[in-house]
């Protein structure tokens, strides 16, 4: 089965004013409908409450594949051992629960809320990111923009809605590079998996270990351009300041994590994406960290890795903030191609997804690490305790808009206006 997670928009601007943003929507072909990547990271969170309930006689791809009414179709039917587990309680003891899943892309930020009860998705919830561009090729964004649009998107949810939350998965774009201090202070903007300015210093940490064909033995991927290793002795150079008040390494989806929780942790499936993890032993390399900076333990800086069926309490600061109910849990959440694979079903053998965004990625699950030796593909690790080989286009639905806004016509209406379909010929694109 192929499904597909496509994500299209229109009419926001980033910071180049160029008419990148898009509103995203997602579709899911086959048995699974619709699931936006928000709607994954609330399965993620499910699928962590099934993980720990240990149920022999539950399927995880009959609950995975169950279909549901409205746009959050795959979402499991059996929800409610999950959210007991992820909520921390026993039995049935909240009424109508609610799961929450938000997903923090390089367009927008996507909360969506789900019922298990009803099998419907209760809400979802918007807001546009401003991008910063340069002719160096660098993308980043601030941090507290992502806060900020949460914020914004707790804020429009129904207060009875978030009374009934129960637990929370995170999905967010993979690669990118917040830098944190001891306090947990954001040192400088994030630079992104779509930043291409530390080209440089991808041959650079290669080259400490042999090349591509060393860093694929070391740790089954090479350092690829927009990969977060890159980033650290681009900071280094340019941003010496933050970089010698550096504590933590945080990717996107791991610091909404920590201002959720105020815990600092990472999860096997978009630690993946660093280049610093050895996807056949699921652990840090320490060969491929010291080859980013000899003069520096980077070690110090990488939070814990966590397992699949992790769970944190909210911080009671943020759930009184938010309105949410102090005995939210949050699960270790993802990168979103790991969600995508979750929320498309994608958790064992037979699913190819499509995910058409910002990028582009094509991937499967595998029960073993698949490591190309020429590192044709990238050998992730999924989020789930299984592996995810993934091809990726950096540059799709941007590509995609620009040719309709040439020829006039909407990416909504392609399907009908460029579509082979019986009778008369459309008009030409």
């Amino acid at each position: 089965m192929l499904a597909i997670n496509e994500w299209r928009g229109a009419g926001c601007r980033w910071s180049g004013r160029e008419p990148v943003h898009r509103r995203r929507k997602a579709l899911a072909t086959g048995e699974s409908g619709r699931v936006p990547r928000a709607g994954c990271a609330v399965q993620q969170a499910i699928f962590r409450g099934l993980v720990q309930s240990h149920l022999p006689w539950l399927s995880l791809s009959r609950a995975l594949s169950w279909p549901a009414t409205g746009p959050g179709a795959r979402f499991s039917l059996n929800l409610m051992v999950a959210l007991t587990q992820a909520g921390g309680m026993s039995g049935m003891d909240r009424n109508n629960p609610i799961v929450i899943g938000l997903d923090v892309g390089t367009q927008s930020v996507k909360l969506i809320a789900y019922d298990p009860q009803t099998r419907q998705v209760a809400a979802t919830i918007g807001q546009p990111l401003d991008l910063a561009s340069g002719d160096d090729g660098s993308r980043e964004q601030r941090a507290e923009w992502w806060i900020d649009a949460i914020r914004s998107c707790f804020s429009r949810l129904d207060p009875a809605l978030r009374a009934r939350t129960t637990a929370i998965g995170v999905s967010g774009q993979q690669h990118g590079f917040v830098p944190v201090d001891r306090d947990g202070n954001v040192l400088a903007p994030a630079k992104l998996w779509c930043d291409t300015s530390t080209a440089a210093e991808c041959d650079l940490i290669m080259g400490a270990v042999g090349g591509a064909q060393g860093a694929i033995e070391l740790a089954g991927n090479p350092i690829m351009v927009g990969y977060t290793a890159s980033k650290l002795p681009w900071t280094r150079e340019h941003r010496s300041q933050a970089y010698a008040q550096l504590a933590t390494i945080m990717l996107p989806h791991d610091y909404v994590n920590f201002w959720l929780t105020g815990e600092r942790w990472m999860e096997r499936g978009d630690a993946s994406g660093t280049g610093w993890l050895d996807v056949r032993t699921r652990q840090w390399s320490d060969a491929m960290v010291a080859a980013t900076d000899k003069d520096r333990d980077l070690r110090e800086c990488l939070p814990p890795l966590v397992e699949a069926d992790a769970l944190f309490p909210v911080a009671a600061a943020i759930a009184d903030e938010l309105g949410l109910p102090r005995d939210v849990r949050v699960s270790a959440g993802g990168g979103d191609n790991m969600m995508a694979a979750i929320g498309t079903g994608n958790v064992s053998a037979g699913v190819l997804s499509m995910s058409l965004g910002t990028s582009g990625t094509l991937f499967a699950y595998a029960d073993r690490p698949i490591v190309d030796d020429a590192g044709r593909w990238a050998a992730f690790c999924d989020s789930t305790g299984g592996w995810l080989p993934l091809i990726c286009t950096m540059n799709c639905t941007v590509a995609t808009e620009a040719v309709a806004g040439l020829c006039s016509f909407s990416t909504r209406q392609g399907a009908t206006s460029c579509w082979p379909a019986p009778g008369p010929a459309p008009p030409a694109c």
